[in-house]
């Protein structure tokens, strides 16, 4: 990417980042290498079954989940919690993040900040291991049901936080939870707020900015 006639920094750290992991990591293993053919993503959001673990503090939950053609297997992490009273965040980690909530650890870094609020983050169906997420999109429609999974594991929390009178319930994500993120807000919208990180475009420009925006966290203590 551009500005001007400069090169955005950003933009070559993107296309270097981006070159690297095909070349380290996917080589010879494509996208879509054995099939490109797919259910419609509603189909695929209507047919992923969630069984919802109990849980009512922090700690670590394996989903029970299944769609039309393939068991899944999608988790969550309560981070923290601090009880109805507070708002919450859901958490979606971005592709090929190992461990899935890695980034989460560096946007929230609890042990240097204090958050006023309760934190999940969600481990998307395939993202056990770099190994089994390059075996599964190697079929288009295992990224269509894991993105369905996504937001259907978002949704049966946003319920369950409804149902024990949780209020002020923050949807956000980075990179792939980006644009899980903005899938959530287009097919459910039932967040009281959508906070969508590195998700469009433009993503040289968004990498500048966040940034500058990680050098003044909202949450640090003045």
């Amino acid at each position: 990417m551009t500005t001007g006639t400069r090169r955005n920094i950003h933009g070559l750290v993107d296309e270097l980042a981006v070159a690297a992991f095909n070349r380290f990591f996917v080589r010879g293993r494509k996208f879509f290498r054995e099939s490109s053919e797919s259910l419609g993503f509603e189909e695929h959001l209507h047919g992923v079954e969630l069984e919802l673990p109990e849980f009512g503090g922090e700690g670590y939950f394996e989903v029970k989940a299944r769609s039309r053609a393939v068991d899944l297997d999608p988790a969550f992490r309560v981070a923290q919690w601090k009880g109805t009273g507070h708002p919450t965040v859901i958490y979606h980690h971005g592709m090929f993040e190992q461990p899935f909530d890695g980034g989460f650890d560096q946007v929230f870094p609890l042990k240097k900040i204090a958050v006023p609020a309760n934190l999940i983050v969600l481990r998307a169906p395939f993202n056990q291991s770099h190994r089994q997420f390059l075996a599964a999109v190697r079929e288009a429609s295992n990224v269509t049901v894991m993105f369905a999974a996504f937001i259907k594991l978002t949704e049966g929390l946003l319920a369950r936080l409804r149902e024990a009178d949780n209020r002020r319930i923050i949807v956000t994500g980075l990179s792939m939870g980006g644009f899980v993120t903005n899938l959530h807000r287009a097919y459910f919208n039932t967040a009281d707020a959508y906070i969508p990180m590195l998700a469009g475009t433009g993503r040289a420009e968004s990498s500048r900015q966040r940034l500058s925006a990680s050098r003044r966290s909202p949450f640090a203590r003045p």
